[in-house]
């Protein structure tokens, strides 16, 4: 019998409860390897999936001969980590935005190239069915041309699954969650060396709606 997919996940927050269902019962999956910076965290998902192993270590984590690594951490870790694995061998799932410039896209991009294996830009809401039918609208120039666009999308607290997973709310906030919001609008994200990295809320996602936009104004 072929051995099944060895799935290893980094980033063990509300993200991980939305991913890991894919993988969950599946006959050619397991999950294989687990982390987070956050040792309490990591005690609880470990405690979810006890066939797994768990490190707050990336490095010990790249070590566990993982077929696919989901990377699931803030976005500024997104390049380093994606290189690293890939470079060990592992195909790499990373959730979106990619990275935080295009000089590191094109990093991660050349680092699957040299490595040959897949990498893939988890972005969720390409599918997303209220969207899907917004842009067939758009495409069928049933809405004029569109001149704003603005999207509201409710869920649950961002600890809701660890709430479920029996964590509740004692836990310290992860090291990596981004700091207090300025008065300018921006929340900055921790650094490898204890400063911080300014992160501009929703900047990708705007990108990418004001392109879609133009090309809808194009086309209607």
């Amino acid at each position: 019998m072929a051995r099944k997919l060895r799935v290893g996940f980094v980033g063990l927050g509300r993200v991980f409860d939305l991913n890991v269902r894919g993988y969950l019962d599946h006959p050619d999956a397991e999950v294989s390897a687990l982390c987070d910076a956050d040792p309490a965290i990591l005690v609880c998902r470990a405690a979810e999936h006890p066939g797994a192993h768990a490190t707050c270590e990336f490095q010990n984590f790249l070590r566990c001969d993982l077929d696919l690594i989901e990377i699931l951490t803030p976005h500024p870790l997104h390049e380093a980590m994606t290189v690293a694995a890939l470079a060990g061998g592992s195909h790499v799932s990373v959730q979106k935005p990619m990275a935080m410039t295009l000089p590191e896209c094109d990093r991660m991009i050349a680092a699957a190239t040299t490595s040959g294996r897949r990498l893939k830009v988890f972005e969720n809401f390409v599918f997303y069915p209220p969207l899907v039918r917004a842009r067939e609208l758009l495409r069928d120039g049933a809405i004029g041309r569109p001149l704003h666009f603005r999207m509201k999308v409710v869920m649950a607290g961002p600890r809701a699954g660890l709430a479920r997973a029996g964590c509740g709310e004692s836990l310290a906030p992860c090291a990596c969650r981004r700091g207090p919001r300025r008065p300018d609008g921006v929340r900055p994200w921790p650094s490898h060396d204890g400063g911080s990295t300014v992160a501009l809320r929703r900047g990708p996602r705007r990108v990418r709606m004001h392109r879609a936009h133009r090309d809808a104004g194009r086309r209607l």
